[in-house]
């Protein structure tokens, strides 16, 4: 199998991958008080700076917290400075 390619080039991509922490839970399911959070240092791999994004009702940018988060499972993607991503999934409950 042929490595994975940068979008912005023909370079193979580097792994991308990071923790990520629920760091604020909603109070009740219908609550929108949930915040999640990527510590400093969490990305390894790929070519920094890094850019975030939250599902596919983000967009990519440089802030490592999403706020406002009502309980559920979200997908979190990581972009590198080559354009190679990572991504993994958070469940976001109740207190």
């Amino acid at each position: 199998q042929s490595p994975k390619l940068s979008e912005s080039s023909s370079h193979p991509c580097a792994e991308v991958h990071f923790e990520i922490h629920p760091e604020t839970q909603p109070s009740c399911e219908n609550a929108s008080s949930g915040k999640v959070s990527l510590p400093p240092g969490s990305v390894k791999g790929g070519t920094a700076p890094y850019i975030f994004a939250l599902d596919t009702r983000d967009h990519f940018r440089s802030g490592q917290y999403f706020y406002e988060l009502k309980p559920g499972e979200y997908k979190v993607l990581v972009k590198d400075a080559l354009g190679c991503e990572g991504n993994t999934t958070v469940m976001v409950g109740t207190k």
